[in-house]
């Protein structure tokens, strides 16, 4: 059962939710030192750290967006639904993400999210504490 208010501001939520065993003031920080371990051309490896105030209870989260190049910072389209996230692309409770199904010679923008019981209470992810990783996947399909 949820108690508490919610507070919305553009860029910050100083918000409290309790449960009958946890209470979170504010969204979980986003996690640290993600990157791209392994490119190929249909295929990326992402990992990540845990965000700094990560104590056993954040999950974490991975959206994958297409870019028109490497400069294209504002990629807002999303990735194909043929697009396949291993072990998963909700509830992830490891550090690393397979990312299958990619174009070959395609720019991409993956946001890994630190998510909490909080981040039920903001259904916009744009106002989420997130990581980018920037990749370009390799050519050659052999690759």
């Amino acid at each position: 059962m949820l108690h508490g208010k919610l507070y919305k501001s553009r860029h910050l939520l100083p918000l409290e939710i309790r449960t009958s065993q946890h209470s979170f003031s504010a969204l979980p920080q986003a996690p640290v030192k993600a990157n791209f371990t392994k490119v190929l051309a249909t295929r990326v490896v992402i990992s990540w750290q845990h965000s700094p105030d990560d104590n056993g209870r954040i999950t974490y989260a991975l959206d994958c967006f297409r870019c028109k190049s490497g400069e294209d910072e504002k990629c807002k389209e999303a990735c194909d639904r043929q697009v396949k996230y291993l072990p998963g692309k909700e509830n992830i409770t490891g550090l690393n993400v397979t990312v299958h199904g990619l174009s070959p010679s395609s720019f991409f923008l993956f946001r890994v999210y630190s998510v909490s019981e909080l981040n039920q209470q903001e259904n916009n992810k744009d106002n989420w504490n997130y990581a980018k990783v920037y990749v370009k996947t390799k050519g050659n399909v052999l690759s």
